[in-house]
């Protein structure tokens, strides 16, 4: 920190008495703001006296303002004078009233219901309601009121609050307790979560930037929740808004097409604009739309206010209840500009009930910001940590909405609670208990925890451990995990050790095994580690991995195949990698192995057992005869790659960096070379080369995601069948996600390796229920349509192609795991009209 030498301070430096008494004004000064302003309080109420929850209350002509909380109660901070205040909820009557603030001045409001004039529209044939005309001039208008303010800033103020509303007293046996002093042990509900944030939020079409400037997070010291407003960057005026699937508005080009509306009636508002509240309607319930209320004024065709909300049946979401967004405009320098809006919804985890709503209030702002030239780059939101952000009586002065008295109790419990559990003696108390050890623990797996010290050691239940192949037979193995973390206790680790050492024994071919695995990241910025592997292990010829242990075990036991093909490694490697610069990572690692072949050493099956397994050597059109291991035993590759992801997107954190993808698709290069060193080893140089994009947004028709790869050997000198090219290929009626957008479907797992180039590209579609739910009775399902084109070029495969459609999204509830396909391919010329099925479990990637 500089030191300043001024009057001031050194004046300071020989006054005790002074500098006491100065300290002392300063402190007033600074947080007992009544000294410098005056304070606006009150409730806001309807005509019966009920609390109006996020009421706005404002100063007329600006945004400077507030809302109220749920239970009706505001707070404006304002400096002393004579204002004129303006109060106004959605479906009751605006008020303004002039108001002298000296001090703290109490001012209750209680506002009428709107007089509505009623429509007149009688529903008569062929008859069109007046809404329609209304909503088709607004749609007219939704670009021109998108693109008003291309460029502005604001304050942002997010209070997010989770409750627990019904929770049992046990959950599959077990007792649910007070849930960490989250529940009340009575009422069976409590606050989940609790978080404020101030943002500074900069805007400049489609550039956007966000400055965290203040955080809170109820019984946390780290202070960074999910209140964001970049994440709440909702607008109506978009053809569709992503809340985790795309949500076409009710004023989209094509909102006709999916929505029906009946005009409610009008009413004057206080500047003597005409308002129209039209209520929204689906046609379909099952399509991804809104329902409820949007107020359009009249002869202008913006949007006034809107109270909408969209239910989990409709965006395939079962967890979700409903989700509410009503928002608010003003109207500042003769433009709208949305000054509060409220997100809140309803979810049901199994027995767990929450409710939740994150509000904001939108305030001061610029509408004509002048930006220099490089104000806006790649990384759209920052936090700092500030020392006193967790300082109650600091929060009292910035909040524009009053806490509730449960949402005060549940700051000062859960902070004090806090204090108490990051404690030693409490977190040695808590570990004492859960780390001792029973014998059941030798069956289920053990973890002894180190909290205080950040670190842990863990050894896998040996269940969990137990598997079947042909050549090993029955497989077991000891794995454990020791990891260490450093930094700060209490916050977000800033680096951290891990070692996986494993043991594991195979017995049909009576053989133990040993390996052990190192890795540290040391920078959470740059994400970068270097790892340490060696032993023995068995592996793959594709280390890709294609066939899953537990596709192996199944097609080994009941249909006697043996898919699951594998050679021994004895080996050593050394990788680290790191990103470079924003978007550009790096990898180079030096593997040195001794490799040899398998046999096959058990003929177990549970049913076929008068057969026999085929060989563990793939077949292969390039070894018909087999695979020669004679002198090519040994490999030493060096790798080296380097991926970008153009134009990446980042928030940047105290202690590190996130990641948040990019608009354009991801590059990659990855050059191997095989170093002729000593005797029997190979010798090879080899490029691959690949594009990909995901998450491609189609507005409500769904995502695409693509991907295209070519790879080649530059030279080989002398190569071995496991450095061949190599396809995720399936021979089985399962499907696993590494076959949809990296492999096949059809294709046999080794058959069409090549020692030479390949090309290969994969599309896939998913439509997300746009089809379907058009469908009586299948709309109800809650299935997922999905498209895919896969293709491979070789010089002996030429040209082969797969083309599938799939139902994505079957089961029940949560339980919605399950995938099933239809399969076509087209091979050497010949298109095969007979189609495979095949179904898959998302989890088995």
């Amino acid at each position: 920190m500089h030191s300043f030498n001024t009057p001031f301070h050194t004046f300071l430096k020989y006054s005790p008495s002074l500098q006491k008494l100065t300290y002392f004004v300063l402190f007033n000064v600074c947080f007992n703001p009544s000294i410098l302003t005056a304070q606006l309080t009150g409730k806001v109420t309807d005509a019966k006296g009920e609390p109006l929850p996020s009421a706005n209350i404002y100063i007329e002509g600006t945004t400077r303002g507030t809302s109220a909380n749920t239970e009706g109660y505001y707070s404006l901070d304002l400096e002393k004078g004579t204002y004129r205040i303006v109060y106004q909820s959605i479906g009751y009557k605006k008020k303004i009233i002039s108001i002298k603030i000296d001090g703290k001045t109490i001012k209750n409001i209680d506002l009428e219901n709107t007089d509505i004039e009623l429509s007149e529209f009688v529903v008569k044939s062929n008859a069109e309601d007046p809404a329609y005309a209304i909503i088709r001039k607004a749609i007219e208008m939704r670009k021109v009121y998108r693109d008003q303010a291309p460029a502005y800033s604001c304050d942002v103020y997010i209070k997010g609050v989770q409750k627990i509303v019904d929770a049992p007293k046990k959950f599959l046996g077990q007792d649910m307790g007070d849930m960490g002093g989250t529940l009340d042990t009575v009422s069976r509900s409590g606050i989940l979560y609790l978080s404020e944030t101030i943002s500074k939020y900069f805007v400049d079409g489609n550039k956007k930037k966000e400055e965290l400037v203040s955080s809170k997070v109820s019984g946390s010291d780290n202070g960074f929740g999910f209140n964001r407003a970049s994440l709440f960057d909702f607008s109506f005026y978009d053809n569709s808004m992503d809340i985790g699937r795309q949500i076409l508005s009710p004023i989209a080009d094509n909102a006709l097409t999916y929505y029906r509306y009946h005009l409610v009636g009008t009413f004057k508002d206080d500047q003597g604009n005409t308002v129209n509240k039209i209520e929204v309607l689906p046609k379909r319930k099952e399509d991804p739309t809104w329902a409820g209320y949007i107020y359009i004024v009249d002869n202008q065709w913006n949007i006034y206010s809107s109270d909408l909300y969209v239910t989990g049946k409709s965006i395939q979401q079962p967890i979700l209840d409903s989700l509410f967004v009503r928002q608010t405009h003003v109207q500042v320098d003769k433009t709208w500009r949305l000054f509060s809006q409220v997100v809140d919804f309803k979810l049901k985890i199994f027995a767990l009930k929450i409710k939740g709503d994150f509000t904001g209030v939108y305030s001061n702002y610029n509408l004509t910001p002048q930006y220099e030239k490089r104000f806006f780059s790649n990384e759209t939101f920052k936090a700092t940590r500030g020392k006193d952000d967790n300082n109650l009586s600091k929060w009292d002065t910035l909040r524009p909405i009053p806490l509730t008295l449960e949402e005060k109790n549940d700051y000062i419990k859960k902070d004090s609670l806090q204090k108490v559990r990051q404690s030693k003696v409490y977190i040695d108390s808590v570990e004492q208990k859960n780390n001792k050890f029973k014998f059941m623990k030798l069956l289920t797996g053990y973890t002894y925890s180190d909290a205080w010290n950040r670190q842990s050691f863990s050894v896998a239940s040996p269940l969990s451990t137990f598997t079947f192949n042909a050549v090993q037979g029955g497989s077991i193995a000891l794995n454990m995990t020791y990891s260490k973390r450093f930094g700060e206790r209490f916050t977000p680790f800033k680096q951290s050790f891990s070692v996986t050492p494993s043991v594991s024994y195979g017995f049909a071919e009576k053989k133990m095994r040993a390996s052990v695995g190192t890795n540290y990241s040391f920078n959470r910025f740059n994400n970068a580690q270097i790892k340490l592997e060696c032993g023995q292990k068995v592996q793959q010829y594709n280390d890709e991995n294609p066939v899953t242990i537990m596709a192996g075990e199944i097609q080994s036991l009941y249909y006697k195949r043996h898919f699951f093909q594998i050679y021994d490694k004895k080996y050593a490697k050394l990788t680290y990698s790191q990103e470079l610069i924003n978007g550009l990572n790096a990898l180079l690692s030096f593997e040195t192995a001794q490799r040899s072949a398998l046999s096959v050493n058990t003929q177990y099956s549970v049913i076929k057992k008068g057969e026999i397994y085929n060989s563990n050597i793939p077949e292969n059109i390039y070894n018909p005869t087999g695979i020669n291991w004679a002198g090519l035993e040994n490999a030493h590759i060096l790798k080296m790659g380097l991926t970008w992801v153009p134009a990446q997107k980042y928030s940047t954190y105290p202690d590190y960096k996130e990641i948040e993808g990019s608009d354009y698709p991801t590059f990659s290069i990855l050059y191997k070379k095989a170093l002729k060193i000593g005797q029997n080893s190979v010798d090879y140089d080899a490029v691959q080369l690949k594009i990909e994009k995901e998450n491609i947004r189609i507005g409500i028709a769904g995502y695409s995601e693509i991907k295209a790869q070519y790879g080649s050997f530059l030279s080989k000198k002398a190569i071995q069948f496991i450095d061949y090219n190599h396809f995720n290929g399936n021979q089985t009626i399962f499907s696993t996600p590494i076959n949809f957008m990296n492999g096949f479907l059809n294709l046999p797992y080794y058959k069409f390796s090549n020692p030479n180039s390949y090309f290969m590209a994969h599309w896939q579609h998913h439509l997300e229920g746009f089809i379907f739910n058009k469908i009586p009775l299948v709309r109800k399902l809650g299935f997922k349509e999905v498209v895919r084109v896969a293709y491979l070029n070789t010089p002996d495969l030429k040209n082969y192609v797969e083309m599938g459609l799939g139902i994505d999204n079957i089961g029940w509830g949560l339980f919605r795991f399950i995938r099933a396909d239809v399969n076509w391919t087209y091979l050497n010329g010949k298109f095969d009209a007979k189609p495979d099925f095949m179904i898959g479990i998302k989890v088995l990637n």
